[in-house]
């Protein structure tokens, strides 16, 4: 169960066919991961379609393939916004979902369907991911997966 997410609606439509046409079921949503209504309406599309979430795949990014010199004020923008802040927002949204389930397995066990959110723009990153991480870790939540490629 897969909640695709990505700036372009087609892209994520296309996706999520692909998944749904190899027998799996998923969902588009068009998200602004710099948005946080966006990325809010997008879990809870998931959470609507699937339940609270297990697994984030945090893979929003913009990498302009410029050098100091070359890239503009607004690309740079962008791109912070893009790679930090989406990312920000996209892991603290999937945290409150997943904490439901968290909360849910506390009290009562038993087997539930795994949700992924996947948003995706183009190329990878880390180390915002990782920093997340470590904030999460220190809350000593103990969630499913989160993802960061």
């Amino acid at each position: 169960y897969v909640i695709v997410a990505d700036v372009d609606k087609e892209a994520a439509t296309a996706v999520a066919d692909g998944i749904t046409d190899a027998g799996g079921e998923a969902v588009a949503a068009a998200t602004d991961v710099t948005d946080p209504s966006d990325v809010a309406a997008m879990i809870e599309t998931a959470e609507e379609e699937f339940g609270p979430g297990d697994i984030l795949v945090n893979n929003a990014v913009i990498n302009e393939r410029k050098g100091l010199i070359d890239i503009t004020i607004d690309e740079f923008d962008r791109t912070l916004e893009t790679n930090l802040r989406g990312t920000f927002l996209c892991t603290r949204e999937a945290a409150k979902s997943m904490k439901k389930t968290v909360a849910a397995e506390s009290s009562i066990s038993l087997l539930r369907r795994p949700v992924m959110l996947v948003v995706r723009i183009k190329s990878h990153m880390r180390p915002p991911s990782r920093v997340f991480s470590i904030l999460l870790d220190q809350q000593q939540k103990r969630f499913q997966k989160i993802i960061y490629g």
